[in-house]
């Protein structure tokens, strides 16, 4: 399972959940779909680990 999850506003928020996906392309893929809208995003894989963010 790959999460994405996204900070609105500023570092000191609590990451909230955009979506999880079943494929690592799907995660990277909407993860730079939605990096503009965010002051933070970050793709998480399933082992716990941050493998993208922006």
């Amino acid at each position: 399972m790959w999460i994405v999850q996204f900070k609105p506003n500023n570092a000191n928020q609590a990451w909230s959940t955009f979506g999880r996906y079943g494929s690592e392309t799907s995660g990277l893929h909407n993860a730079s779909r939605i990096a503009a809208r965010y002051f933070m995003v970050r793709v998480v894989g399933p082992d716990g680990g941050v493998i993208w963010s922006s």
